[in-house]
């Protein structure tokens, strides 16, 4: 997928994110998670802190020098496509539900050429 194709992936969500670039990828931050997903401030940077062992440092941008999600400000911590997309896979609600299933689309669709 091209840096466009993710761009209509966030800019077309049923519940729309703010988005930015970092090093040629397309992301969001923690901080714009939990607007998106009317979470309580933080609540994406305790996902990402309870599982970071699962969640490794790939596709996301801002950690501090050891590695930990736990300096920083929420906005400057930035998550990639596919870690919004497993960071959200723990919250069970229509919005989280609603965003996944239109990236899940967006993208088949793209893989399969506009078949879908």
């Amino acid at each position: 997928m091209t840096v466009l194709d993710h761009a209509n992936l966030f800019n077309k969500l049923p519940h729309p994110i703010i988005i930015t670039v970092r090093d040629g990828h397309l992301c969001v931050s923690l901080a714009a998670v939990d607007r998106c997903h009317c979470r309580p401030e933080g609540s994406a940077r305790w996902i990402l802190c309870k599982h970071q062992k699962g969640f490794g440092n790939r596709g996301i941008f801002g950690l501090g020098n050891d590695g930990l999600y736990t300096t920083g400000d929420d906005s400057s911590i930035l998550l990639t496509a596919p870690v919004y997309m497993r960071l959200i896979g723990f919250w069970d609600d229509d919005i989280s539900w609603a965003n996944w299933t239109h990236i899940m689309d967006t993208f088949l669709t793209l893989r399969d050429g506009g078949d879908r």
